[in-house]
């Protein structure tokens, strides 16, 4: 595949545009930026990639992670999302269908807005490191599960609607206890948020989605976690 390498203030160049690799270095802010219609087969956020600049800028106790900042990320199509050490924060990503690149996304995500299809994890830890994953409308959005504590109260979704939240002291009730026997996945679901395994949520809650269910599975679901 063919790579471009583009520096973090150039990317708002290369909205709308397709390729292979598009691969996004330097670190510092990019703000109030239309970054929408990027459609690449794999897309890569590096921060700084010299290690001296990156040693300077430590030692002005400066990030060397990039950060977006009130961006417009609409209609992003990639099939290889891979943003482990960046911030953003009131961005908007309507529209959008990525993957994210090793099924987690370790970034910070504040005030952003979402929908469309978005397949892969969000985390709030980082190796040691707690990330801010708050104040975030996911609401519109599918495909995505959370990990590592996030909270879900400090963040917007569509709670009785085409999204429940379903919390570890919920597991108990019957029609839960008859669905996880009846559907394989959402059993193993289930199961992790009481063990911890085999997916590791590392939290006491789950988002579930419509989609996941029959009609009457849903209202069901509902009825027992209203």
């Amino acid at each position: 595949m063919t790579e471009q390498r583009v520096h973090l203030g150039d990317l708002p160049r290369f909205r709308d545009t397709t390729g292979d690799v598009l691969t996004v270095i330097g670190a510092g802010a990019l703000r109030r930026a239309d970054c929408s219609g990027l459609r690449w087969k794999r897309l890569i956020v590096e921060g700084e990639e010299s290690y001296l600049q990156s040693f300077l800028l430590k030692l002005r106790t400066k990030s060397t992670s990039p950060s977006f900042v009130e961006c417009d990320f609409s209609g992003m199509r990639v099939g290889h999302f891979n943003a482990w050490n960046s911030v953003f924060r009131e961005c908007s990503f309507e529209d959008v269908d990525v993957t994210v690149g090793l099924g987690m996304m370790n970034t910070d995500l504040i005030g952003c807005s979402f929908s469309g299809n978005w397949s892969g994890n969000i985390s709030a830890v980082r190796g040691r490191r707690r990330l801010r994953v708050e104040g975030n409308d996911f609401s519109r959005i599918s495909g995505v599960e959370f990990y590592g504590g996030v909270d879900w109260r400090a963040n917007r979704f569509d709670v009785g609607g085409s999204q429940l939240i379903l919390q570890k002291g919920a597991v108990v009730h019957p029609t839960v206890r008859r669905l996880a026997s009846e559907l394989p996945y959402f059993g193993l679901q289930v199961q992790s948020l009481t063990t911890g395994q085999p997916f590791g949520y590392s939290q006491d809650w789950l988002l579930l989605e419509r989609g996941g269910f029959s009609v009457n599975q849903w209202d069901a679901l509902v009825s027992a976690l209203a």
